[in-house]
């Protein structure tokens, strides 16, 4: 995150000149001007990973499966490395994370969406599911936000009821909220 630099300073119990106060006053609000917009400081990096599935992957018929990622789009700290299923969250890095999921399967039928913990998450179920209906689709997706610690590890993959194996492709993000 960028810093800010102040001109003068003063002691308390003196007296400060209006121009020495300008001079403070237009350094905060340079500051301000230059990183803050509508409340959002854009000086701080984006902390997460975004990651695809390029290749199909098959899923098996009535098991969830978490998906391999294939590619890596964008990983500020290690969350994941590619072919791995796993994301960890980095040391330094708790908070409040904004997981996305989309999949795209060959065939319709009814399917979930599924982030699974692979480390004990306190008060975590054992899994979340967003159930996506037995329609038409056959692309889909999902989000979930969540608080999360270093070293939280969980999974992203799909379940299907589609009567055979399906093959699948995917895209996730997953982005620090807080700060």
């Amino acid at each position: 995150m960028s810093s800010l630099t102040i001109t003068n300073s003063f002691v308390n119990a003196t007296t400060a000149d209006a121009t020495q106060v300008n001079t403070n006053f237009s350094d905060v609000k340079s500051f301000v001007d230059s990183h803050v917009v509508h409340g959002h400081d854009f000086s701080v990096v984006r902390c997460g990973a975004r990651v695809r599935r390029v290749a199909v992957q098959s899923i098996t018929n009535g098991a969830s499966t978490a998906i391999s990622w294939d590619t890596e789009d964008q990983d500020t700290d290690g969350f994941i490395t590619p072919t791995s299923t796993t994301f960890t969250i980095p040391s330094g890095k708790a908070g409040i994370y904004v997981v996305s999921l989309q999949a795209a399967a060959s065939v319709s039928g009814r399917k979930f969406m599924v982030l699974t913990p692979t480390s004990s998450i306190t008060g975590m179920p054992s899994s979340f599911r967003h159930e996506m209906g037995n329609d038409a689709i056959t692309s889909y997706a999902t989000s979930w936000s969540l608080p999360l610690n270093a070293s939280d590890t969980f999974t992203l993959g799909v379940f299907h009821e589609s009567g055979s194996a399906v093959n699948h492709t995917g895209w996730a993000s997953v982005y620090k909220a807080s700060i």
